[in-house]
This record gives structure tokens, sequence and C-alpha cells, in this order.
């Protein structure tokens, strides 16, 4: 801290005596300017001068940090230029690092970006390393563009932005259609700013970039039903469904795999009847699945059959995309009783096989108005009206006028009658 011994102040009007001049003099030759952070103080005859401090030497030469400031200056009114310390965006790239080689991948890939398409580590012919033009209020990036995975590809570039410019980062696709690769991500390297006719300078970074890839990436594959749900933007969490089991299913988790088992038996005991009135569809559960080992026990159905030989098919048995039909055999008809007057009256009817014929059907046997009653020996005629009875004849030898022998049945065209025969 600088104390100035500086003469008595005056009022207008006095005399100001050479002392106290010389005084002044003094004072302000003693004056020093003191460097602030980043700073260096350099003292010449002309007067003081600060400078950007450097980074050390080694052999002569001055060393710089990666993405250090080299210098930087006013082109023209509010227009800089600068130069800075070329640096390297370091990946970490787990698949080359899998690789056993030979020769063995090293698990890291190494970028050089570019200015305006020139690596910043490249010189002119004159010696000269690419410069960035920037005004105040702006920053320079380092932008890089990362794919699905987290790996850098394309060009890592350094651009001018905004300082309120934020990186536009990763976010994994999921199922429900969310997500997208990461279009740019954006390291801050340097940013200025003019305040009250003085230039700020903000150093952000003077080191290499390192990089790590996502940790994890995902999907659903075969056509199977989907676990893998999403990725929960907002949360920054890989969202997964769980597997539960309804009903006679039963879910567990069985070290490294989750089990799922189906349990299922015959109900009922068979109380209406021997076989042939009933059955039982489920068999016992076999000793293993043979196409999956892990799988302890398979289930196992009887199939369905419509007849025990080709001949017998009172029912059929249809074996749809969605449904096992059982219908009839196809067979149709009726059973009639047909009376006297030629009415007819339906016993029975069956359709496909089947009977569809409801409620009762009532016969009355006979004709008109019945049989007439009659004795031993008697005949029955129709008169064409009603069945009547052919009296019996008497005895032949009892016959008058004249007695026969015996009487023989004869008919006169209308209806029959008893003749005598001498």
């Amino acid at each position: 801290m600088n104390i100035l011994n500086l003469p008595d102040e005056v009022r207008p009007g006095d005399a100001v005596a050479a002392d106290d001049f010389n005084k002044l003099v003094r004072a302000l030759r003693s004056v020093q300017i003191q460097p602030g952070k980043g700073y260096q103080r350099r003292l010449n005859a002309s007067g003081t001068t600060l400078t950007i401090k450097q980074g050390g030497r080694r052999d002569g030469v001055t060393e710089y940090a990666p993405f250090a400031l080299r210098s930087i200056k006013e082109v023209t009114a509010g227009n800089y230029e600068v130069t800075l310390e070329p640096g390297r965006v370091k990946m970490a790239t787990p698949v080359d690092a899998a690789d056993t080689g030979p020769p063995a991948g090293s698990g890291y890939a190494y970028y050089v970006p570019e200015i305006g398409g020139v690596p910043m580590n490249e010189k002119d012919v004159d010696g000269k390393l690419p410069t960035i033009a920037l005004v105040s209020g702006e920053m320079i990036f380092c932008q890089v563009e990362r794919g699905p995975t987290g790996v850098v590809q394309g060009t890592v570039q350094m651009v001018v932005g905004d300082t309120g410019d934020n990186s536009d980062h990763y976010q994994p696709t999921d199922p429900a259609g969310s997500g997208h690769d990461s279009l740019h991500d954006k390291i801050r390297i340097l940013e200025i700013e003019v305040v009250a006719d003085e230039l700020e300078v903000k150093v952000w970074r003077k080191s290499d970039i390192d990089l790590t890839p996502f940790l994890w990436t995902g999907e659903n594959v075969g056509g199977g039903s989907r676990v893998f749900q999403e990725h929960d933007e907002q949360e920054g969490v890989y969202k997964f469904r769980s597997i539960t089991g309804c009903w006679a299913t039963e879910v567990t988790e069985q070290g490294e795999t989750i089990q799922v088992e189906w349990e299922g038996e015959n109900v009922g005991d068979g109380s209406l009847g021997s076989s042939g009135s009933f059955g039982q569809i489920l068999i016992e559960k076999a000793e293993e699945d043979p196409g999956n080992p892990i799988c302890g026990e398979a289930a196992k159905f009887k199939t369905i059959l419509q007849g025990a030989v080709s001949t017998r098919k009172q029912i059929e048995i249809v074996n749809e995309d969605e449904n096992v039909r059982i219908q009839g055999n196809g067979k149709n008809g009726s059973i009639l009783w047909v009376d006297c007057e030629g009415e007819d009256v339906t016993l029975l009817t069956y359709r496909d096989g089947l009977v569809t014929s409801d409620g009762e059907a009532i016969i009355t046997a006979g004709c008109s108005d019945g049989l007439p009653s009659g004795t031993s020996g008697q005949m029955l005629y129709h008169n064409g009206t009603n069945w009547v009875v052919l009296a019996n004849p008497g005895a032949p030898g009892d016959a008058t006028p004249t007695p026969f022998e015996y009487w023989q049945l004869e008919h006169n065209g209308t209806a029959p009658y008893w003749g005598g025969v001498i």
C-alpha cells in the first residue's frame, strides 16, 4: 500500500511555494501500480506496464496451460482478437478399451479443436496460431458433438457465442419416442466484457477437456412385451416395467433370472358319472420343459377329440384361429306322426345332429269315432263312412226255408255278406 506525502491544500488565489510543488512531484513519482490476479507489472523508463501473467518457462520457452489466453488485442473499436494456447479433448472409449488387441486399445481418443476449419495447434507460415474474433459480451466455447452412446462424432470446434448459451445434452431414446442425440456440448473457455471503458477478461478453463461417454443406453428387442419403458429426462432416471403375476401365474426372482410359473388344477370330483360323462383337461406337469432347461416343469393339456372311431361322430371338433368349436355332425331331420285324417304331429326335431324341439307332443290313437264293439268270430269292414261289423251267420242246417251245407263269404260289389251253399 502506498502512502503519499502530499502538501497542504491551498485556497484559490494563494501563492504556490516551490517546496510544495516539488513535494507533489515527488509524491506522484513514488506511486506504484499494483497488479491484480492474473497480471504482472513491468517498470521501465516510460512508466509501468501491466501484462497478462503467462505460464512458467522451460528451456527459455514460455509454457501455457491448455486453452489458456496467449494474447488479446483490440483490432478496431470494440472488436478483439484472441489467441489461445492449443488444447485437446480427451474421450474415454469403452469399446476401444475392451479391444484386447493386438495391439490392445488405450481406451482413450484425443481430438484437437479447430478454429475456422484449422486445427488450433497448426501455425501459419509466419509461425502464428489461428485467432478468434469476438466483441464485448461474447464467450469462446469448445463445442463437441456426441452420438447416441456419448462418443464424440464429427469435428470438435472453437466457437463464439452469447454468454448465456447452454449445452444441448443427449437424452436416451426410449419406447415412448422421447429423447434425442446430443446436438452439442458447449464447454466455456473465456469471455470478455467492457465495463466503464475497461476490458475485463474472465478465464473459465486452462486445462485439457476430459469427456466420459454416457454410461448406458438400451432398447427392447424381440417381439414380446417391452420391459424398458422410458428414460425420464426431468429426473434423469431409466424406468423399467415390473413383471407381475395374475390369477394362477406366479413371478419369482431366481438369481439372474425372473421366473414366471403357471399353476393349475382340475376341479370337481366327477360325481356326475364315470368316464364317458366327464373328463379332466389338465394332465400332470412334465418333469422338465425340454425346450428350456431353466423351467423345471411345463403344463400339458389333453386334446379334445370328436369320437373314438371315424364312424362315430355325434359331434364335430373344429380348430379355429382363436377358438375350439364343438358343433353337431351336420345331420338334420324330424320324426312325425300322421293320423287317419292326414294331420301330422311333430314328435321330435333335430338339427346338426342335436335335438331342437321343446315341450311335449300328444298323440291320440285311432280314427273317426273308434272301432265298433263285437263278439268272437265277427269280421270288420268299412261301409264307406265307418268301420262296421259283419254279423256271424247261423249254423248251416238251421237255415230256412231251405237248409244248406255251409256258409261262404261273398261280396256284391258294395259290401261283404254270407251266402249258403246247398
